[in-house]
């Protein structure tokens, strides 16, 4: 992670992607429960979740739930957005607060359901994973809410 705020956006594609960004977000990955790697597992009790299930087949189910009746999707189609927040290693801020009002932001920006938001704190710098169904009056606009370059 980085030494400054920063957000993160990525489009994510595939079936069953939404379960698996989940199961990461959620900490129900195995492997990341290890010694390796830059998750500190003693300090995984401390995440939270601000939005969604506290389950990675919820929020997947919660997804299926909210696409019930739509046409087929393509198989290269974005079926999530995955937004990234983080604050700076050590920093003072009220994290709970901070991604408190990130979290009201994407909202009031994206427009689209949430999924998930889960806070990290078992990392050097704490971070908050939002999970967006990029779906807007019953079509998934997955392209079109991350845009290019100038967008």
């Amino acid at each position: 992670m980085s030494s400054a705020a920063f957000l993160r956006a990525a489009k994510l594609k595939g079936g069953g992607i939404i379960a698996v960004a989940g199961r990461h977000n959620l900490r129900e990955i195995q492997a990341e429960q290890g010694t390796s790697g830059p998750i500190d597992a003693t300090r995984s009790r401390l995440n939270y979740t601000l939005a969604g299930p506290t389950t990675a087949d919820d929020v997947a189910r919660d997804a299926k739930a909210l696409m019930q009746g739509m046409a087929p999707l393509r198989r290269d189609a974005v079926m999530a957005l995955e937004l990234v927040l983080s604050l700076p290693v050590n920093s003072l801020i009220d994290h709970r607060a901070y991604f408190t009002d990130c979290l009201l932001w994407v909202q009031a920006h994206f427009g689209c359901p949430v999924l998930s938001a889960v806070v990290h704190l078992d990392e050097a710098a704490p971070h908050c994973h939002v999970l967006l169904l990029p779906l807007r009056d019953g079509r998934m606009v997955g392209n079109k809410l991350m845009g290019g370059r100038t967008q």
